[in-house]
This record gives structure tokens, C-alpha cells and sequence, in this order.
């Protein structure tokens, strides 16, 4: 089931990404989901190396699970934490998307305190700007 969430949420995530970066997310997205961890970390890491906090957070992620490198939860929270100020920068400036991914951090606790107040809160704010993460988020939220 967890698989299952992480897949569906990648696949709301690739409806965000500008057309010219499209083919490389799909192609890390495609290898997660088909359990290649060193070829979907390949095109994590190009996306964090060019300071999306997408990558990033994934990255970070992969690290933080153990998927396709040794689980290492400092070098996790270092990512989180960079895409965390970009998120934050982003949602100030009314970002859906970073909003969306703000409210799956303090779900998750990814980087920052549990905040679960917090992270319903950006859900909805991502949610009625139409974001399908945020709608995504404010379903399940609210289907427990």
C-alpha cells in the first residue's frame, strides 16, 4: 500500500514538471516504480544538482529509506533541509507546489517536526489553488 502512495504521488508530481525536464523525471520516476533505485537515483541527483527541490526532497527521500544507497539519515536531512528553504520561499510566494510538498514533509516528518495542523493546512491552501499534490493529500488526509 505505501508503494502504492509513493507511485500514485510521483505520478501527480510528473504533471508539474516543465516539458524540456519531462523525459528525465519520467525516466527516474519509471525506474523507482520498477525498483531500478540506481538509475531513478541517477535522475534524482540531476535535479538536486541543479538546485530543484524536487530532487532534492526525493533524493533525500531515497537516502532516508535506503533505496539504492546506504540509508544514511544525516545526509537525508541535509537534503530536506535544502529543499525545505526552497519550498518555504516558494509557498510565501503563494507556490501551490511547494506548498504541497511543505504539507507531505510535516506529515511525514521529512526534514522538520511532525506538524499535522500544518501540514492540513498547506494541503488546503495547495488544494483550492487547484494543485493536484495538495488535492491529492487533502483526499487521503481526510479518507482515514
Amino acid at each position: 500500500m505505501k508503494h502504492l502512495i509513493i507511485t500514485t504521488f510521483m505520478i501527480f508530481v510528473l504533471a508539474g514538471v516543465k516539458p524540456l525536464q519531462a523525459a528525465d523525471w519520467e525516466k527516474a520516476i519509471v525506474a523507482h516504480d520498477n525498483k531500478d533505485y540506481a538509475t531513478a537515483l541517477a535522475g534524482f541527483q540531476l535535479f538536486a544538482d541543479a538546485g530543484d527541490a524536487r530532487g532534492q526532497y526525493f533524493l533525500g527521500f531515497r537516502y532516508s529509506a535506503g533505496h539504492g544507497v546506504p540509508e544514511d539519515e544525516a545526509k537525508a536531512i541535509l537534503l530536506y533541509q535544502s529543499a525545505l528553504q526552497t519550498f518555504e520561499a516558494q509557498a510565501e510566494r503563494g507556490n501551490s507546489e511547494a506548498q504541497a510538498f511543505l504539507g507531505i514533509m510535516y506529515q511525514r516528518e521529512h526534514g522538520v517536526r511532525e506538524d499535522v495542523d500544518k501540514a492540513e493546512e498547506l494541503f488546503r491552501s495547495a488544494a483550492k489553488s487547484g494543485d493536484k499534490i495538495g488535492q491529492y493529500g487533502l483526499g487521503l488526509w481526510h479518507s482515514d
